[in-house]
C-alpha cells in the first residue's frame, strides 16, 4: 500500500518505512490471524456457538519454514563500497509472528543457517507469507534506517480487455501464500524464490534470490505431541 494525501509529505524512504510498520503492526495485532473480532449476531442461537473457538480459533498445522540462504543480492544505489557495505538480514511474517534472522557483515550471499528458521501457525492455507531482505544500518541509527534490498514476490499472469476489446495478458505480483509453499509439488517445500524491488514503474527483479525451506507439522492428539514433539530447530 502507498501514502496519499497528506501523507506523501513523510514519503522518504526512512520514514515511510518505519510509518508503515507502525500501522501494519497495529493492524496485526488486532485484525491479523489469529487476532480477530467476532460479533455475535445470531440471536437465540447463544448456546449453538461456541463463542471461544471463534474469537480464539485452533490453528490447523504448524509451518517449520527457513529462509535459509540468499544468492546475487545488489547493493543500494548510493553504497560505492559493493560488498563490503551490505549487511544483510530477512524478516519473516506469517500472521502475527514475526522472525529476524542475524545480520551477516559484508556479504551479498549470505547463509543464515539454522538461524533462519522459525515455526509458524497456520489457521488458512490463504495466510500470506511474507518475506524482506534488508541490510542492516551499521551506523546504529534503528532499523528504520535499514535499506530494503527486495522481498518475495510470485508473478500471477491475467488477462485483461482494453478500451479497443482486446485482450491483453499482463503480470501482477502478489506476496506467497502458504499453499504455495506447501504445494503438490514437492520442489515448492526446498526452492529458490527471486526477489522484486518496488519502483516508480511498478516491480522489478533485483536478481537476487532466496533458499526457502518449508515444512509442515502436522498437529496431533494432545499426549503425543507433548511426549513426542518434533526436534527443535532455528532460535
Amino acid at each position: 500500500w502507498e501514502l496519499t494525501g497528506m501523507g506523501q509529505l513523510v514519503e522518504m524512504p526512512s520514514i515511510a518505512s518505519a510509518l508503515k510498520r507502525a500501522i501494519t503492526g497495529v493492524i496485526t495485532s488486532n485484525l491479523v490471524m489469529p487476532n480477530r473480532i467476532f460479533i455475535h449476531w445470531v440471536w437465540g442461537r447463544e448456546r449453538e456457538i461456541d463463542i471461544s473457538a471463534m474469537q480464539y480459533p485452533m490453528p490447523e498445522q504448524v509451518l517449520r519454514l527457513g529462509v535459509v540462504k540468499a544468492r546475487g543480492l545488489t547493493a543500494p544505489h548510493w553504497k560505492v563500497s559493493g560488498a563490503s557495505g551490505i549487511d544483510p538480514y530477512a524478516v519473516m511474517r506469517i500472521g502475527e509472528k514475526e522472525h529476524k534472522t542475524p545480520a551477516l557483515q559484508r556479504t551479498l550471499s549470505p547463509d543464515w543457517g539454522d538461524h533462519g528458521y522459525a515455526d509458524f501457525c497456520v489457521y488458512s492455507k490463504k495466510q500470506h507469507v511474507c518475506i524482506d531482505l534488508f541490510d542492516s544500518d551499521v551506523w546504529g541509527f534503528g532499523t528504520f534506517c535499514d535499506d530494503a534490498l527486495g522481498e518475495v514476490l510470485k508473478e500471477v499472469p491475467e488477462t485483461i480487455v482494453d478500451e479497443d476489446g482486446e485482450e491483453k495478458t499482463t503480470v501482477r505480483y502478489e506476496k506467497l501464500l502458504i499453499w504455495d509453499l506447501l504445494s503438490d509439488r514437492q520442489s515448492h517445500r526446498t526452492a529458490w524464490w527471486p526477489l522484486y524491488a518496488k519502483k516508480s514503474t511498478g516491480y522489478e527483479k533485483t536478481g537476487g534470490e532466496v533458499l526457502l525451506i518449508a515444512e509442515p507439522l502436522w498437529l496431533r492428539s494432545s499426549d503425543e505431541l507433548i511426549w513426542h514433539p518434533p526436534p527443535a530447530k532455528g532460535d
